[in-house]
């Protein structure tokens, strides 16, 4: 992506592959420094300005726009976000994609965070959600919601 002040511009982005055990994250970093040496052959102007996780709605189906709310930020985001702080000139963002597709939609939350310090000691990162506006090309909104209408012909899993 590309940063403009306090704008950032996400124009591209890639999975990592991770695994999480209990309260640990162990990440791709080789498959991460090769996208990045990929992505930056194909478009000099870009920088890693942060990462993007997924969640779904919450089971109890309580709270949340239409009755259901989603864990937006896992207890392992903290780990993760510490990885990116790494990879980012600025701080990072942090985009959760709600997959439940609530509404016919793919609702998209962006977070930035602010380190928890105790005795001088960051223990954890606070998030705090950031405005989010959107736009994608006609071929992207095709492609969207041809999915969105492939999962509703074939139902949940």
């Amino acid at each position: 992506g590309r940063r403009d002040g306090s704008r950032v511009e996400i124009t591209n982005c890639f999975a990592v592959p991770h695994a999480e055990r209990g309260d640990e994250v162990a990440i791709g970093k080789d498959f991460n420094r090769q996208m990045l040496a990929l992505h930056g052959r194909a478009d000099r102007g870009e920088a890693v300005v942060g990462w993007y996780g997924t969640a779904l709605p919450d089971e109890n189906g309580a709270g949340g726009e239409g009755g259901r709310s989603s864990s937006c930020i896992a207890d392992t985001s903290s780990l993760i976000h510490e990885f990116y702080s790494g990879e980012c000139d600025e701080d990072p963002i942090h985009v959760v994609v709600d997959t439940g597709l609530d509404d016919d939609a793919v609702a998209l939350r962006a977070y930035v965070s602010s380190p928890v310090v105790v005795r001088g000691e960051a223990l954890a990162n606070l998030f705090h959600e950031v405005r989010l506006g959107l736009k994608s090309s006609e071929a992207e909104r095709i492609c969207v919601d041809e999915m969105i209408k492939q999962q509703q012909r074939d139902g949940p899993d």
